[in-house]
């Protein structure tokens, strides 16, 4: 069986999506279904992740994820739409608490989510597509292609020295431990 762990807006939606479409699952919980692949949430993996199953999680550069876990969560209405990057990250960083669950969920570290990290074979989003045939390929199923949906990244965005030197403090396991493929690592 393999696992997928599920981290918010680290390509999860497009991941379900395909999964589902390619008819590979559907279900998130083992015992409704004869599935060989299953979807969790992190704060279930360690009641529903049978320990003999292959465990993935997808990652994404922290800095793309927190910008758009910002815009989901101005969409959502879960923060003012003139609320900037910055003044999200301060919140996070001094008054967690002052924050709802759900935005929360999709702005916190990833490693934060991933509670076995030595158990799981993380998988930088770019990367996605490689991982998901070796997976087609050991169930023997012929799947369509991964979606790709646009994505804006950091690089759109005008993030000052500020915002980075307390993101590196925020977030400073997710930008030295996770595979993520280029863009912003740390400077500490």
């Amino acid at each position: 069986m393999v696992v997928f762990i599920l981290i918010r807006k680290s390509g999860t939606s497009s991941l379900l999506r395909f999964l589902y479409d390619n008819k590979i699952t559907n279900h998130d919980f083992p015992e409704e279904s004869d599935s060989q692949v299953m979807m969790v949430r992190p704060e279930f993996s360690d009641v529903y992740c049978p320990i003999d199953a292959e465990h993935y999680a997808i990652v994404r550069n922290p800095v793309d994820r927190f910008i758009s876990g910002w815009n989901f969560a101005r969409k959502k209405q879960w923060i003012k739409n003139d609320q900037t990057p910055l003044q999200l990250l301060k919140s996070y960083a001094n008054n967690p608490s002052s924050l709802s669950r759900g935005l929360i969920s999709h702005i916190k570290p990833q490693t934060s989510q991933l509670y076995k990290l030595n158990e799981v074979t993380l998988i930088p989003i770019e990367k996605i597509d490689n991982h998901l045939n070796e997976l087609s390929d050991s169930l023997g199923i012929k799947i369509h292609s991964f979606p790709r949906e646009h994505s804006l990244t950091y690089d759109d965005y005008d993030l000052d020295d500020e915002f980075f030197l307390l993101f590196n403090r925020v977030y400073s396991k997710d930008l030295d431990f996770l595979p993520y493929s280029g863009g912003y690592h740390s400077i500490i």
